[in-house]
């Protein structure tokens, strides 16, 4: 009887020792240890979200890709299953390459800009009082960025680049005018490029829906399922709201948005 049940207890152990071991794996791209880069909150924020939902879900390994990728190479790794979730603004083509998860992740706060000037054209935004006087100026945004549609259809004169860390050159240059950009990326961007010829245009403030969803493989619905739930639990305990808060410099970003003529894209 002693020998049948070791032999029960082994099974148990050699069937059950896979399932314990096992973890979930969680690739994303990262490359903010190689650009300055809004990805370690959107990282903080994933891991909080997974965090409270070990108790369902079990315990997860995460696997960073630290490589710069295009926005359209990221739905490219994701739809491949090279990674498994990716955070990006929403559009309706984006969401029709995979399964958006639909909470903002940036509270809408990614859809308020503020320029990026040449310190010494401050007069000419102070003097603007509606968007006819603003699309007399031209603006710059990166190719394929949601933000180009939404202004060229307001009005606004807007060119594109491909490469990102040129577009403040464009400014400082004189090549272009002003550069839209998040009150909650402006500030630390400005004070990396360390650049006395830019400033923080400080009287106007573009207004328009855009918003940040985690993304997933469409066919990836327990992870969906899991950043749902995971993501009403933190809005419900005050964690999210208290992550956002506490973010570093946050706080200064939204005090930009005070005494400010806002130009509502989605309405004027």
């Amino acid at each position: 009887m002693l020998i049948n049940l070791l032999s029960a207890l082994l099974y148990i152990l050699v069937v059950t020792l896979p399932v314990a071991q096992a973890e979930t794996l969680i690739r994303y791209q990262d490359n903010s240890q190689s650009v300055k880069s809004y990805s370690p909150y959107f990282v903080g924020l994933l891991k909080l979200v997974i965090e409270h939902t070990v108790d369902e879900y079990g315990s997860v390994t995460f696997v960073t890709l630290p490589v710069s990728m295009s926005t359209d190479r990221k739905f490219a790794s994701l739809t491949s299953g090279l990674t498994d979730i990716m955070w990006t603004t929403t559009t309706p083509a984006r969401e029709a390459q995979a399964l958006a998860i639909k909470v903002p992740l940036l509270k809408g706060m990614l859809g308020k800009r503020v320029f990026v000037i040449r310190s010494q054209d401050q007069s000419r935004f102070s003097s603007i009082k509606d968007l006819h006087e603003l699309a007399k100026l031209t603006a710059i945004q990166g190719t394929g960025w949601p933000d180009v549609t939404k202004m060229r259809h307001a009005g606004l004169t807007v060119e594109t680049m491909d490469w990102q860390p040129n577009l403040h050159k464009l400014v400082s240059d004189g090549i272009v005018d002003y550069y839209p950009r998040s009150v909650l990326e402006v500030s630390d961007e400005l004070k990396a490029l360390n650049n006395p010829q830019l400033s923080i245009e400080a009287d106007l403030l573009l207004k328009y829906d855009l918003l940040n969803y985690f993304f997933v493989n469409k066919d990836n619905t327990v992870l969906a399922q899991r950043m749902t739930l995971g993501l009403h639990k933190i809005m419900q305990d005050g964690c999210f709201d208290a992550y956002f808060k506490d973010y570093p410099g946050h706080i200064e970003a939204l005090a930009l948005l005070n005494k400010r003529r806002i130009f509502d894209l989605e309405n004027d």
